[in-house]
């Protein structure tokens, strides 16, 4: 049963009971121990990775929780809050560069399908270690990060709990769809207009991911690009509307089967969603959610009003660059929700 939980602003004296409690804020923090790490995602591919623990402890097993970053060329380093609020309850942190960036071997490529699977790796390499309790690893991800979740956690089973931060979810195909058809109405298109460019575009997608002939790939390509012209847009600008989906990162999340995939893995799931993002608008991608997670037996959506996609509070602070230091401005309210969520499910 999903456990609907539309705005954190309305439980806000129940986390600050939680603050209070022993359970997030016994104590201050101890010492992390930080630890050089790699560990191989398949053959020429080898993530670098930081271990965090939060003290030298002979013989203790600690519960972790394994950090994904979003789009672009990011590595370690970021959700600092989250990380300082869950090693001062006792739960270490694993975070990594991505493949191809910083530190880490091989190709950089975003299609979900490798994301999930370096992830995945990421829960084999902790389940390996001595130190670490592979029966209490969690998993944490931002937007496309967020989004390779669900593979890695079915792939690797009994993962604790699964949080995605700004992430789609729905069933395949139905997250372009609803999505496109909000943005066109949002730039001004008639709805009657925008829905058969969402259709047109959406048999192309399809057609592009089930890999058919090039030639009938070719023609459905063409009757997107017609649809776009016919509802007003210029040929060239058709055209590159088109162009810029046919790339392998959005191609595999336009594939991928992120509800099924949750469901399958049977972990718990929090799904978390700003008020004011204009990537993953959460007045449609909450209700997605929600609709796609009805069947499942631990399942939470929630909304933080004000927040945008960076998981920061003010819309004018400015987003990192990839490959920049990223600046951690999660809302001070958000990091004890998701944290008390994560301890709940490690404890």
């Amino acid at each position: 049963m999903l456990n609907p939980w539309p705005t954190l602003a309305a439980r806000r004296p129940w986390l600050l009971a939680i603050c209070l409690g022993a359970l997030l804020c016994g104590g201050p923090a101890s010492a992390v121990q930080t630890l050089a790490a790699s560990y191989e995602s398949e053959p020429g591919v080898r993530l670098a990775a930081t271990l965090e623990l939060p003290a030298a402890t002979p013989g203790k097993r600690w519960p972790v929780v394994l950090l994904a970053v979003g789009a672009g060329k990011w590595g370690r380093g970021g959700y600092v809050a989250l990380r300082s609020r869950l090693h001062a309850a006792g739960v270490a942190t694993l975070s990594y560069d991505k493949r191809g960036f910083g530190e880490s071997t091989g190709a950089f490529d975003e299609s979900l399908p490798l994301v999930s699977r370096d992830i995945a790796a990421g829960v084999s390499f902790l389940r390996s270690r001595a130190d670490v309790d592979g029966h209490r690893i969690a998993l944490l991800g931002h937007s496309q990060g967020a989004a390779a979740l669900p593979l890695a956690a079915a792939t690797v089973r009994d993962v604790a709990g699964i949080v995605m931060l700004q992430a789609p979810i729905g069933a395949r195909g139905e997250v372009f769809g609803d999505g496109m058809q909000k943005s066109l109405t949002q730039s001004g298109m008639p709805a009657d207009t925008a829905r058969p460019v969402v259709t047109a575009t959406l048999t192309w997608l399809e057609g592009r991911t089930q890999r058919l002939p090039a030639p009938e790939i070719d023609r459905l390509r063409e009757a997107a690009v017609a649809a776009f012209v016919a509802a007003g847009m210029p040929p060239e600008g058709a055209r590159g509307a088109i162009q810029s989906l046919d790339n392998p990162m959005l191609l595999s999340m336009y594939d991928a089967p992120l509800a099924q995939d949750l469901i399958r893995s049977g972990s718990p799931v929090l799904a978390v969603y700003g008020g004011t993002d204009t990537i993953v608008a959460a007045d449609v991608s909450a209700p997605m959610a929600t609709r796609a997670l009805n069947q499942h037996a631990n399942a939470l959506v929630l909304v933080v009003p004000g927040m945008n996609h960076s998981m920061q509070r003010l819309d004018p602070v400015p987003a990192a660059k990839p490959g920049e230091p990223q600046e951690d401005y999660m809302p001070p309210q958000m990091v004890e929700a998701v944290a008390h969520w994560l301890l709940d499910r490690l404890r």
